[in-house]
């Protein structure tokens, strides 16, 4: 195959002896370490079986659909996974006859890329846009609808099953490489399509074998063992979108097929710094995913992606995996998310592998206990390695004693507080005194603070060393190098020292557990920060003049700039609000430990926050998925974290010191589109689209929004809704739930826009996805309906102003009736009135020419008989010859004058009745007066009967 594997046994000694040199070295240096032990692996595994997701554990094939996410095909049913859920598609639910999936990749035919599952009865189900679809093609419930390949190039007639050979022995292999090429192995002869159409066909001799080789380890290494002379369809694969062949399915070598031929290929890169690989180079095992262009080697225990570099023809391997033994787990399949740097593994029979890096390393594990794993302050000792209060020396490589005359003394040290001088020299606190050793571990000096425990050192600009103590007291010692005194006490605070700094010379910046102080030292004034009342500071981070960064615990991260202070916003769960300590990187990224896990987050984008330009800051969380034993940091000392000069951070932890290199932990993708589904009206789905209408009375909508991140973090995805009315109106952003579902209840009628934004890095840089709600109007707000009313409103209202018109013609009519007949009756009263009035007129007439005859011919007469009967009488009664004729005469005059008074009286009265105005006069009379005159003529009749006659009427009726 040329010289790449041509190896002399000079080089195979050579080879040997660098091996035995590389053994006796690492032994010696394990044997130079104090006790040190690494027990964390190199990467972070996460199973997932029919315990947590998986229908079944058979994964058969996986491959990447759009919206990223992840499509599996089982014998349990097809499975999409987003990183963190996993959704099976049953058999119900695509109308199919079987949940027993063959595979699922491309569908090569006719180079559409469309992503297709196989059932094995060939039901075909298509993945597109996120969701699994039964493939229209599938004309019949068994059978697929099949196209065949037919060329004079080729010697029979191919059928293009899709996207792979669903039967053991078909005499025929259809190869992809990831995008609209693939290739075709028939007849020792290889033939490649694009776009549907042949464009070249290559010779490739050797006996076929067309039988796919068993996924169980040891059965497969038996048929390879008997087929290494035989092409093998199984060890075709495409890489980087060109076709190899892979010798006897093991070794180093593969074979590149190209229209210029076949040329041999050698791995190199990281698989030759495997320790194994000059002796086992012959056992490499290559799995491929057919349908990314993906290959990959595995020896011993690590897995490497195989790259083809077009520009130097070569094919480079790079590690992804070490200690992985994937024969015990009978892993199969292999895809690679690069974005994200995550590897997954199907198995035969133990379901889905996530696989990580770990990004961070862990130091400081001993193996007998020479000191605690919880680590708190501790001090750059070399380029490299870091000194701990307990006197040991700690680096990647291992831990040792500074000087064991110290060992027992230094484990009385408390741990919070270490500082190195300026002379070199290593200060640590202990439980009452603190220590002062030389930069080898000698002990300098002790000094005992008797009952005052002593908190924080720190060696400030003007070369002091300040002591805070647990009492809240603060001490300077002026000359360090030669103290004989205990330090003098400077000032108080409330609470105990937290942090001390100082930022410019002669000030100093203290926290406390019960807030942040200035001490003015030239003046000897302490100045406390108000806003930082009562709270308990952790630390205190420098980053240029007038800008301080204060972390606490419980209340957050606080920016102090010339005299305003801003309270930062918190992550999602709130584990910010224990934040212990800042560093900052080359970047510009704040790193930050708090009680749960690691954050990194941009300065900037706090700045801007504090300054009103942004609404919400993204903040990258790292947890024990990327390396830590534990998510519990360590604050409460000082220094709270360190950089060594070789680029390392270090942050101490409940176990372990974390270390990392900045620039080596990656910025994971987050850029996966946003998908909504889960669609539900009143707890009832409803189909999916960019437009959904809602009717009026709705009680309760909702909808899931779906990101897949393979990284597994899935606390770095945020997402934000905001709904608008208006393209005017603000958006007012509101955190979705854990369970990343929206719920909205009864809202006004209207057009609304659903906006969705995710985070997906630094910056304010976000994804945003759109959905339009329109919230129907009630049947009776519809403009039709309110149409129609207002019609029969008019209608009603014409209506009933045309009866009314014709009822008041009606009424006019009938009054006019009435009036008529009032008039008629009217006219025949005044006519009755009128013959009434002449007729009263004529008895008035009449009553006067009576009263004018009596008064002239009875009262007058009566009046002068009246006058002239006394005077008859007095001539009479000188003469009294006949006394008859006296009492005659007298009765004839009081008669005559009786009726004279009658008379008189009755002329009164028909005059007094009837006055000029034609109205009746009423007046009071004595009864007994008239009824004397009335009697007057009955006594003088009845007197000639010679009978009494007797009468009785009282004088006082009227």
């Amino acid at each position: 195959m040329g010289e790449d594997i041509t190896w002399s046994d000079a080089q195979n000694h050579i080879n040997l002896i660098q091996q035995y040199l590389l053994t006796l070295i690492i032994f010696f240096s394990a044997c130079s370490c104090y006790g040190f032990q690494s027990i964390r692996p190199k990467y972070h595994l996460r199973q997932f079986t029919d315990e947590n997701g998986m229908p079944q554990n058979t994964v058969q094939d996986f491959t990447f659909g759009d919206y990223g996410f992840l499509w599996i095909a089982t014998q349990g049913g097809l499975v999409r996974f987003d990183g963190k859920e996993m959704i099976t598609y049953s058999r119900k639910d695509l109308s199919l006859n079987s949940d027993r999936y063959v595979v699922a990749g491309f569908d090569l035919e006719m180079g559409t890329g469309i992503l297709t599952a196989i059932t094995e009865h060939r039901q075909r189900v298509m993945i597109k846009g996120g969701t699994a679809l039964k493939d229209p093609r599938t004309k019949t419930e068994q059978t697929a609808s099949i196209r065949y390949i037919q060329s004079q190039l080729l010697s029979k007639k191919i059928r293009f099953d899709t996207i792979r050979n669903v039967d053991d022995y078909l005499q025929y292999k259809i190869i992809g490489t990831g995008n609209k090429r693939f290739f075709i192995y028939t007849d020792q002869k290889v033939v490649f399509f694009e776009n549907g159409k042949l464009t070249d066909v290559i010779p490739f001799k050797g006996l076929p074998y067309f039988k796919p080789l068993p996924s169980v380890p040891h059965i497969r290494e038996q048929v390879v063992s008997q087929t290494k002379q035989l092409v093998c369809l199984d060890n075709f694969m495409g890489i980087s979108n060109n076709l190899f062949y892979h010798q006897g399915s093991k070794g180093v070598m593969l074979l590149k097929i190209s229209r210029q031929g076949t040329t041999p290929l050698r791995l190199r890169g990281d698989i030759e710094q495997n320790q194994a690989f000059d002796k086992e180079k012959d056992r490499i095992r290559i799995i491929t995913n057919r349908f990314h262009g993906q290959a990959f080697a595995y020896l011993r225990g690590s897995i490497y992606q195989i790259l083809y570099r077009k520009s130097t023809g070569k094919l480079d391997t790079r590690l992804l995996i070490e200690d992985l033994d994937i024969d015990k787990k009978l892993i199969h399949r292999m895809i690679y998310d690069e974005g994200n740097g995550t590897l997954f593994l199907g198995s035969v029979s133990q379901g889905l592998f996530v696989a990580r890096p770990n990004l961070f390393q862990i130091v400081g594990q001993p193996a007998k206990k020479e000191f605690n794993s919880f680590f708190y302050a501790h001090l750059p000792y070399s380029d490299s390695s870091v000194v701990i209060p307990e006197g040991f020396v700690v680096s990647s490589s291992g831990a040792s004693p500074l000087d064991k005359s110290f060992l027992k003394l230094g484990m009385d040290g408390s741990g919070y507080g270490m500082l190195r001088d300026t002379d070199g020299d290593i200060w640590s606190i202990g439980t009452h005194a603190f220590f002062r050793l030389s930069p080898q571990g000698k002990l300098r000096n002790r000094w005992p603070t008797g009952t005052k425990q002593p908190e924080r050192l720190y060696q400030g600009m003007d070369s002091g060393i300040w002591i805070g103590y647990r009492t809240g007291e603060l001490s300077y010692l002026s000359n360090y190098k030669d103290i004989s005194q205990p330090p003098p006490l400077v000032t108080k605070f409330n609470g105990k020292c937290t942090f001390l700094h100082q930022d410019r010379p002669g000030r100093l910046w203290v926290g406390t557990s019960a807030g942040l102080y200035l001490y003015d030292r030239l003046r000897n004034v302490t100045f406390p920060v108000r806003g930082l009342k009562g709270k308990n500071i952790r630390s205190i981070f420098h980053t240029k003049p007038d800008e301080l960064w204060i972390t606490t615990y419980g209340e957050g991260i606080f920016l102090l700039t010339g005299n305003r202070l801003y309270k930062m916003p918190l992550d999602d769960n709130k584990y910010l609000a224990y934040a212990h300590c800042i560093l900052e990187d080359a970047y510009g990224y704040f790193w930050i430990s708090a009680n749960k896990g690691l954050f990194r987050v941009s300065r900037q984008d706090m700045l801007n926050y504090a300054t009103g330009k942004i609404d919400n800051v993204f903040y990258l969380y790292h947890n024990k998925d990327d390396g830590f034993l534990t998510n519990e940091f360590n604050g409460g000392c000082q220094p709270c974290g360190i950089k060594l000069a070789d680029g390392h951070f270090s942050f101490p932890s409940m176990n372990g010191l974390v270390w990392f290199k900045p620039e080596d932990i990656p910025l994971p993708d987050l850029s996966a589109p946003i998908r909504f589904e889960g669609f539900t009206l009143d707890k009832l789905p409803i189909s999916p689209n960019d437009t959904i209408r809602l009717p009026y009375n709705y009680k309760h909508f909702t909808l899931n929004v779906r990101s897949p991140f393979m990284g597994l973090l899935t606390d770095n995805v945020e997402f934000f809704y905001s709904l608008q009315q208006s393209a005017k109106d603000p958006q007012n952003w509101e955190r979705i739930n854990k369970a990343e579902r929206i719920d909205l209840y009864r809202i006004n009628a209207g057009v609304y826009t659903l906006t969705v934004r995710q985070n997906i890095g630094f910056g304010g840089r976000h994804l945003e996805k759109r959905l339009t709600l329109i919230i129907e109007s009630a049947w009776f707000l519809s403009w039709w309906f309110i149409s129609l009313v207002l019609l029969v409103l008019g209608l009603a209202f014409w209506q009933g102003i045309r009866w009314h018109v014709r009822r008041l013609v009606h009424q006019n009519a009938s009054l006019a009736r009435k009036v008529q007949e009032h008039t008629s009756d009217l006219s025949r009263t005044l006519e009755n009135l009128k013959a009434s009035d002449q007729a009263l007129q004529t008895q008035l007439h009449i009553q006067m020419r009576i009263v004018g005859a009596i008064n002239h011919d009875l009262h007058a007469p009566l009046k002068f008989l009246s006058a002239c009967i006394p005077r008859y009488l007095e001539q009479v009664s000188r003469q009294p010859d006949d006394p008859e004729t006296v009492r005659l005469g007298t009765s004839i005059g009081n008669s005559t004058l009786k009726v004279y008074r009658l008379a008189d009286d009755l002329l009164t009265f028909i005059k007094a009745t009837y006055n000029k105005k034609g109205k009746i006069v009423y007046e009071v009379i004595q009864v007994c007066e008239i009824l004397e005159a009335k009697i007057f003529f009955l006594v003088k009749s009845h007197m000639r009967t010679r009978q009494p006659f007797n009468w009785n009427v009282p004088q006082t009726l009227q």
